[in-house]
């Protein structure tokens, strides 16, 4: 099997890695968050031994390399796309209700908000 072939190999892998947890990406669901996290730590892995067998591989035609990445690109943008549709729906979901409630945002942060005594036009 040549480095290419191996290269091809790690990302054909880490596109399915990708497409699964696209399929599997529900936004309420916090397990199946941590579930694709993880997908997507193994796919950067992938990525990761492939960029290392290309780097000490002799240059050769990257055809079949190239084909590969442009489909694991359509399934980044997939994923890309539930996630931002996600932030953009829950980022003014009120987060849970307790003194640290806060908003979900773009990235996956959390934007706090003040405690709802020291709301603003609150009055205790």
């Amino acid at each position: 099997m040549t480095p290419q072939n191996k290269a091809l190999a790690r990302i054909v892998t880490a596109g399915q890695r990708l497409r699964e947890a696209a399929d599997r990406w529900n936004a309420v669901d916090l397990s199946a968050i941590g579930s694709c996290c993880s997908a997507l730590e193994s796919t950067a892995d992938d990525l990761r031994d492939a960029a290392g067998i290309l780097k000490g591989s002799p240059v050769t035609s990257g055809d079949l390399v190239r084909s590969g990445i442009l489909d694991l690109k359509k399934s980044v943008f997939r994923i890309e796309r539930l996630v931002g549709a996600s932030a953009a729906f829950l980022r003014s979901v009120p987060g849970p209700a307790r003194e640290d409630s806060g908003f979900y945002g773009a990235g996956g942060s959390i934007y706090r908000t003040a405690p709802a005594a020291e709301a603003r036009g609150m009055q205790v």
